[in-house]
């Protein structure tokens, strides 16, 4: 077939061939237009317009061959050797009969090819089924997309508008015509506003006939039964897709496409529930023809949801042990905002076929949601089975692990979350051992991308005491608890103190001690609390500046900033307004990043960098030598200082390596112009190496441990009167 485009495709053999197969055959010449190398004169005209003697374009009527052509260009792009199938298709003659086609797009030596087959009404059934996968598909992305486009711009007049009167009567506007149901909730999960659809979905006229269910106790009815991981939902204020089989029998039977979004703001907290409800029964009742389709997902070609219940049921009731692992993928969201819902539905496929080439035969492995897997490992020895089981989850991660391709070259490092469940010795019940999972996967993702959790009652107590202490540090900004100390740092060539770093104290009400940032501050950046808490911390700082100015101790003083608070769009026209507010110049202020937030997004951190610099403020790199940067970036960012990590000053005084280390990034900051902090400097032996070295600058409890504001004042005066 490689040689039809060429001159000998006009040989007699090769047309007897092509007619024999009842092909006609197209080479690409560019989107949407077609050069006829063979062609069958009986039908080619239902599917193709001649506008020369030996060019085409497909037809506007052919609606199914057009939908395939877009997939088609795509495929085509990638200039990869391969056949792309568009299934079969019917289209109806003048005379009323019937033909069925298949198109396949080809890439041959280079060159791009669509034939089109007349395929005989044997394979018509096969084409029905095609064509009802098609349609559910488009029927669920569209229907996606108009809850996005709707949510997006509900969540814009929830958080930008205070006066709530005026909030509800926007949205009441906008929800009124939606063409799918829409409930909005307060915080506590109690109804505000309904749109009308909305009780047509639930065979409720109106609201006030006294119905003993609403619509939102179905909803939660059918979540708890058929979602027992639903409750993080809401503990963990995350968003949630579903799907919902309601039998309110004897009347009719529902299936009902169900999301839910939280509305947060500005500290974090769930002001508002959103929930958007679509009826897919038709879709549903179409899938339900074919078995296949039924119980297997459309896009990995895995068992669904729904199938895996079954599964799981049997498998429980057949009562051998085994391990659930429920998987989830880490950032997806940013991937499919980044590159698309395309490219995302690749990588899921990519992802389901590493997976099923890893396990065994008699493991299963299913897609429950949009990008979370749940994995049934059976028949694993008794004895190590705990270790056994780890092991085959730490494989999975690192196959995961393996970098993707998209389109543009660009190669993405994709990263999961497991959490594992045991049957029958964590849970017997279906229910909860799918709860449990889904709760040791959330914990794992807590702790950070690419981990693995198991099922424990201590875990489930920990995540309970997360919870409780999220809540108690939402407080604890509203209320103010936190305060600022200040550690010196120390010119090492003068004695003079010019600098000092402010590092955060929080101490609730009643408590006796500080809650250490170690305990709070992560916490604080998984939750986005670190955005409020940031802004707090930063404003205490400038207080603290003004009142050193105002004693005759002009310092410096480093704020820290993690990786949200870079991301963080306000964060330059909030640091200004702040300087300007206490009079404070910005040379007076210098932001310490970590090395390691480098490698996340390097162009947005340089941007919100250069923002910062631009207005006079200076920059550090800390944790200098733990993180990921190379030189490459270094001298592309506008840093003035490079703190080495404390890890290498431990042990300076013995340890040849962190010698090594110290000296080489003291030698390649003067060459790059920048000053060199030490941190960590606990005695006398490390100063001396660091002296030696034209270390600039050292910060440690060798002379002094951080210390609150008038302490700190006192501590200068008395070392300006020792240097003196």
């Amino acid at each position: 077939m490689s040689n039809i485009y060429n001159e000998s495709s006009n040989n007699s053999l090769e047309k007897m061939a092509l007619n024999a197969l009842d092909c006609t055959v197209l080479l690409r010449r560019q989107s949407e237009k077609f050069e006829i190398i063979h062609q069958i004169e009986t039908w080619s005209n239902i599917v193709i317009s001649k506008i020369s003697a030996h060019k085409a374009v497909i037809n506007d009527g052919c609606i199914f061959l057009n939908d395939f052509l877009i997939d088609a260009e795509m495929f085509w792009a990638k200039n990869q050797q391969g056949v792309l199938s568009s299934g079969f298709w019917t289209e109806q003659l003048a005379n009323g009969k019937l033909m069925h086609f298949e198109a396949l797009a080809c890439v041959t030596e280079q060159q791009s090819l669509l034939i089109i087959n007349n395929v005989q009404s044997v394979f018509a059934q096969q084409q029905k089924t095609l064509q009802i996968a098609r349609e559910a598909l488009i029927s669920n992305e569209q229907l996606a997309q108009q809850v996005d486009n709707t949510h997006q711009y509900l969540n814009e007049i929830a958080t930008n508008t205070d006066d709530m009167k005026k909030m509800l009567a926007t949205i009441a506007s906008t929800i009124e015509h939606a063409t799918f149901g829409i409930m909005l909730l307060d915080k506590n999960l109690k109804p505000i506003l309904q749109n009308p659809i909305n009780y047509q979905l639930f065979q409720v006229n109106t609201k006030d006939q006294g119905q003993t269910e609403t619509p939102l106790d179905v909803i939660f009815k059918l979540m708890k039964k058929q979602y027992p991981e639903h409750e993080r939902i809401f503990e963990a204020a995350s968003a949630w897709h579903g799907e919902l089989y309601w039998l309110a029998a004897p009347y009719y039977v529902k299936w009902l496409k169900v999301s839910i979004y939280p509305i947060k703001g500005a500290l974090g907290d769930v002001n508002h529930w959103v929930f958007y409800i679509s009826d897919i029964t038709r879709i549903k009742h179409l899938l339900e023809h074919n078995e296949q389709l039924a119980h297997y997902d459309s896009l990995t070609k895995l068992p669904n949801r729904q199938l895996f219940w079954n599964l799981l049921e049997q498998n429980c009731s057949q009562q051998p042990a085994f391990y659930l692992l429920y998987l989830d993928i880490d950032n997806f969201k940013f991937i499919n905002e980044s590159y698309g819902h395309a490219e995302g539905d690749e990588l899921l496929i990519t992802i389901a076929q590493r997976l099923q080439k890893m396990l065994k035969k008699e493991d299963i492995i299913c897609r429950v949601g949009g990008d979370e897997f749940v994995i049934l490992l059976r028949n694993i020895k008794e004895e190590d089975a705990k270790k056994h089981c780890l092991a085959i989850a730490q494989r999975i991660l690192r196959k995961i692990n393996e970098p993707y391709e998209v389109r543009h070259k660009d190669r993405i490092i994709t990263t999961a979350s497991i959490g594992i469940v045991h049957f029958p010795t964590d849970a017997t019940d279906p229910d909860l051992l799918m709860k449990y999972s889904d709760l040791a996967a959330y914990n794992a993702k807590l702790t950070g991308k690419s981990n693995i959790k198991f099922y424990s009652q201590k875990l489930q107590q920990k995540t309970a005491q997360r919870i409780a202490l999220e809540n108690a540090l939402r407080e604890a900004i509203v209320n103010h608890e936190f305060s600022i100390v200040l550690q010196p740092m120390m010119d090492i060539n003068t004695g003079k103190i010019i600098k000092a770093e402010a590092l955060v104290r929080w101490l609730p009400p009643n408590a006796e001690n500080n809650i250490m940032p170690n305990d709070f501050i992560p916490l604080a950046e998984d939750t986005g609390l670190i955005i409020p808490l940031g802004k707090l911390i930063f404003k205490q700082v400038c207080q603290c500046i003004q009142q050193l100015n105002q004693q005759g101790h002009p310092l410096t003083v480093s704020v820290n900033l993690s990786p949200k608070q870079i991301y963080d769009n306000s964060l330059s026209h909030f640091v200004y307004q702040m300087l300007n507010e206490y009079n404070i110049p910005p040379q007076q202020i210098e932001f310490e990043i970590t090395e390691s937030s480098l490698a996340n997004d390097f162009d947005l951190v340089l941007a919100t960098l250069l923002q910062l610099k631009k207005g006079g403020v200076n920059i550090a790199v800390d944790d200098f030598g733990t993180g990921y940067s190379s030189l490459a970036y270094l001298k592309r960012l506008p840093v003035d200082s490079l703190k080495i990590d404390r890890s290498f000053i431990k042990d300076i005084e013995n340890d040849e390596n962190d010698k090594a280390i110290v000296s080489a990034v003291i030698v390649m900051a003067h060459s790059l112009k920048l000053s060199v902090i030490a941190e960590g400097v606990e005695n006398i032996a490390q100063l001396d190496f660091l002296s030696k070295m034209n270390c600039d600058i050292i910060q440690g409890y060798f002379f002094s441990k951080p210390l609150y504001l008038n302490n700190f004042i006192s501590f200068i005066k008395k070392h300006n009167e020792n240097l003196t």
